[in-house]
């Protein structure tokens, strides 16, 4: 599977070189010895089962209200103040602290961050996986990280452990999730009224979608293939139950072949998607792996799909739909113009 669009949903990105260099070890290992005794604003903790959504008390020590979140992980992250300086490590943290208006406090990024535009401005870290960069982030002296599901959890515990408040957003496998982690990391940074704003019109935009797809019966709904990689097509990657993808298919009136299949991301053979016979075929796969409409076509044993054979084969940017950030509504309406009947039939 393709690095980046394997980052774009969680899986993971790029494997980063080899570690810091013995020569750079001791400067290193001064950085962040030094940095524990600057950075003191935040702290995480286990936090009770009953205690999982975005708080605030006036618990800090200075009087002030403290802000609080339960993160993926099941811990409790607590800033005395706003954070000021940000590092994301993941493209849809990235895309959350724009929208919540504190894109210049993003002092760090992951390299796949690249939405906004302005998003690209911000130094990149480096790889993150399998390994982030811990004296990249230290360097940048940050308030506050955001990972994300495939953040290595050593890594999370070993900035933890420096002092530095980590905030794990969860694995993208549903929109709840999607919802769940703007809200709570608009509680952290806080900005609770804007991440509210944000949800309830990214809600309000899906239910629109959700309403015209409930016109179309059941049986009626196209048969959708979603391919991910296409590197290998007798083998092309897809999505299947459980998925963040999988769900959207179904509120964008389609019926994703692949839901029967099997749970989570997974290979799926050409002999299985001739048998299912897509009506619709969507190209995430034409994001970052390159893949074209024309190259399908020209795939062996492709042309006897009904989609391939009625040309509805759609090029479609994945990030919007396999990132779990704010533009997650336009990914649904994107997918709805392909599927529903009245949809947009151009390439």
């Amino acid at each position: 599977m393709a690095p980046r669009a394997a980052a774009s949903i969680g899986i993971g990105a790029a494997a980063r070189g080899a570690g810091l260099r013995s020569l750079r070890a001791a400067f290193v290992l001064f950085a962040l010895v030094a940095f524990v005794a600057l950075v003191g604003p935040g702290c995480s903790r286990d936090a009770a089962e009953d205690g999982n959504g975005p708080s605030r008390d006036a618990a800090s020590r200075d009087g002030s209200t403290a802000l609080r979140a339960v993160d993926a992980r099941g811990r409790e992250v607590v800033l005395a103040a706003p954070p000021r300086r940000i590092v994301s490590l993941a493209p849809s943290n990235t895309e959350i602290i724009f929208a919540l208006g504190l894109g210049d406090r993003l002092v760090g990024r992951d390299p796949w961050s690249d939405e906004p535009e302005a998003a690209r401005a911000v130094p990149s870290i480096g790889d993150v996986y399998p390994r982030p960069n811990l004296e990249a982030i230290v360097l940048r002296e940050p308030d506050l990280v955001l990972g994300a599901g495939v953040t290595n959890e050593d890594a999370a515990a070993a900035l933890e452990g420096l002092g530095i408040p980590v905030y794990v957003a969860a694995r993208p496998e549903d929109l709840e999730t999607v919802v769940r982690d703007i809200e709570r990391i608009g509680a952290l940074v806080g900005r609770e009224a804007e991440a509210r704003r944000i949800v309830s019109t990214l809600e309000a935009r899906i239910a629109a979608v959700a309403a015209r797809a409930a016109t179309v019966p059941l049986e009626a709904r196209p048969r959708v293939f979603y391919e991910l990689d296409g590197a290998d097509p007798l083998r092309p990657w897809t999505a299947g139950s459980g998925t963040l993808v999988d769900e959207l298919i179904g509120i964008a009136g389609g019926r994703n072949i692949a839901h029967e299949a099997g749970d989570g991301y997974f290979v799926l053979g050409l002999e299985a998607i001739i048998l299912a016979d897509p009506e619709i075929i969507l190209l995430g796969s034409a994001t970052h792996g390159g893949t074209d409409i024309e190259s399908v076509r020209r795939r062996p044993g492709w042309s006897a799909l009904r989609a391939v054979a009625e040309g509805r084969v759609y090029a479609l940017d994945d990030d919007l739909v396999s990132r779990p950030g704010p533009r997650i509504a336009e990914g649904v309406e994107t997918l709805a113009s392909r599927i529903l009947p009245r949809g947009g039939e151009d390439e």
